[in-house]
């Protein structure tokens, strides 16, 4: 795509990696905090003219593996009923347990389907009037049977509101389609442009429960003269995959006009007064343009005890083993129409060549820490908007390439990134759809 502006970007196909944790102990509270209220408001109690009275007799468990979801609620059912005489009573414990399978529909949307795959006996029915025949079996596989689909329903819809996939991707998808500053002074954004994403098999440990996210992105970066508005794409979808890699690599490519240059030294240097033994001498003005295919000149204009112009020209050099740039070929000359100004103003010279040197000596390492800083600035935005914890870390920043050509600065990096959500607070019981 190209456009009127000193910057330019090169959009590049990138694969992230984010990392999702639960831990286990929150999915089980959860997860019965939300039993509890279905069980309490969904389930019909009443069967063959007895009442039923239902309860957890123990903790639900609830487990993930690969792209399903395990779950076994504990019951205790009290059967009674009133005949002429007295109150007629019978207990009985079960264990139900429940199969819940996620896959895509056509449309890309993530569903979910629960079957009740099978109850067991955990305490044996029993009568409170022994001499009364009262078919306790049947009349607990009747209730099973007629609550089948509210059952089924309860956890299927729990499992949902718990985990919230496709809303979560997406808040995670519409965070990412913002920009990242990567650079105020000169308003250098990076920005990702989410497309389909891929949820990975859920594995389990003792403590957590985790998946990846894969997300398929194109990554650009820009200034402040482009409008990002038109990147934001709609509805990504979900598809089920099968994937271990854990770390993002992201290769970017970067072009910039020699001119963008001079506002960086412009405004490193713009306005400057340098000193010495009384004497002072202030940087006026400054313009940066090329001479011959690798060097850059540039021209300060000087006001002060010394009045005149100050021409040198460098050649920025990168060197890939070592990733650190350095400025070398420094040739510096100052002109004034005063010869007195000009032997006289040496200390002028190292100052600027010394300013110089530390302006464009650096490292690859020293601009990873800066890039970090400005990944957890990011990071901690997004957390506070999502309601997730999210951390990125920079593992490496390699610049592959470095050019000037054509009046164009050219830098090719390969970024490793590893991502990871951590979700605790997983769901909003006030949000909870009612069960048919």
């Amino acid at each position: 795509m190209s456009r009127e502006s000193e910057i330019f970007y090169s959009e590049q196909s990138v694969i992230l990696f984010a990392e999702v944790s639960f831990r286990n102990d929150s999915l089980d509270n959860h997860f019965n905090e939300l039993v509890d209220y279905g069980l309490n408001a969904e389930i019909d109690n009443s069967v063959m003219g007895f009442e039923v009275a239902i309860e957890k007799s123990d903790t639900a468990s609830l487990k993930l593996v690969d792209h399903k979801a395990y779950s076994s609620i504990p019951l205790f059912l009290e059967f009674s009923r009133k005949d002429r005489f007295r109150r007629i009573k019978a207990e009985a414990g079960i264990s139900v347990q429940f199969v819940t399978d996620f896959y895509s529909d056509t449309t890309g949307h993530l569903v979910s389907k629960t079957v009740l795959e099978k109850y067991e006996w955990t305490q044996k029915p029993k009568l409170g009037l022994g001499w009364f025949n009262v078919p306790v079996k049947t009349l607990s596989d009747l209730f099973i049977k007629l609550n089948k689909d509210r059952f089924e329903r309860l956890v299927d819809e729990s499992i949902k509101e718990q985990f919230d996939f496709e809303n979560r991707s997406r808040a995670l998808y519409k965070e990412m389609s913002k920009e990242i500053l990567i650079d105020s002074s000169q308003n250098i954004r990076l920005k990702f442009r989410p497309g389909q994403i891929k949820l990975g098999k859920f594995k389990r440990d003792s403590l957590t429960t985790s998946t990846y996210i894969r997300l398929e992105s194109q990554a650009l970066m820009s200034d402040d003269m482009f409008d990002f508005s038109d990147l934001v794409q709609g509805d990504p979808g979900i598809v089920l995959d099968d994937f271990q890699t854990e770390v993002s690599k992201i290769h970017i490519v970067f072009q910039a006009d020699i001119s963008r240059l001079d506002d960086f030294i412009r405004s490193k240097l713009a306005g400057r007064i340098f000193e010495k033994d009384g004497q002072e001498v202030q940087v006026k003005d400054i313009s940066v343009d090329l001479a011959g295919k690798k060097q850059i000149q540039v021209k300060l204009k000087l006001e002060g005890d010394f009045n005149g112009t100050m021409e040198f020209s460098l050649k920025p050099e990168f060197n890939k083993k070592k990733q650190s740039f350095k400025a070398s070929d420094f040739d510096l000359k100052v002109k004034s129409d005063n010869f007195f100004q000009n032997t006289g103003i040496w200390f002028i010279k190292s100052r600027i060549k010394r300013e110089f040197s530390e302006m464009l000596n650096f490292t690859m390492t020293e601009k990873q820490e800066e890039l970090q800083t400005q990944l957890d600035r990011y990071t901690q935005e997004l957390t506070n908007n999502s309601g997730f914890e999210v951390k990125l870390d920079l593992e490496s920043l390699v610049l592959d390439e470095f050019e000037i050509k054509k009046r164009m600065i050219l830098m090719d990096f390969e970024l490793n990134l590893r991502c990871r959500v951590n979700i605790d607070e997983i769901f909003n019981i006030n949000r909870i759809k009612k069960v048919d």
